[in-house]
């Protein structure tokens, strides 16, 4: 969010005010709320993607040390 305060560079005193980008008031606020949506289904994408285990199993076992890493490192599988 402190991307998006208006901010004034104390060398230059160039002033960034974000809303003058477009005469729509919304225009932070939707541009926000369309990161957060992204985020959101990247996530439930990502959710969707097979455990790494079967990767493993699926590559011949070539994955077997990396998973086995992972989780002596305290990584799990996605669910």
């Amino acid at each position: 969010m402190e991307r998006y305060a208006v901010t004034v560079d104390k060398g230059s005193n160039i002033r960034n005010d974000p809303n003058d980008w477009s005469e729509n008031p919304r225009y932070i606020v939707d541009l926000v709320k369309r990161v957060v949506r992204v985020s959101v289904e990247t996530v439930r994408i990502v959710v969707g993607f097979p455990p790494i285990a079967a990767l493993a199993e699926n590559e011949g076992g070539r994955n077997a040390k990396i998973v086995t890493a992972n989780r002596q490192q305290g990584c799990h599988d996605v669910p």
